[in-house]
């Protein structure tokens, strides 16, 4: 039952992410959160 929820989970994320990438505004966009959110953390180095 678990896995099959898993599973469904999987699915439902890479459909999510393809609709994303097909999408060049949607892809820029997620890229620039992306990379803001790297360097967000440059400064703030794991303890």
């Amino acid at each position: 039952m678990a896995a099959a929820a898993l599973l469904d989970s999987g699915a439902a994320h890479q459909n999510q992410m393809l609709q994303l990438l097909a999408d060049p505004q949607k892809e820029a966009a997620f890229g620039r959160v992306v990379f803001d959110l790297l360097l967000a953390g440059k400064g703030n180095p794991p303890a």
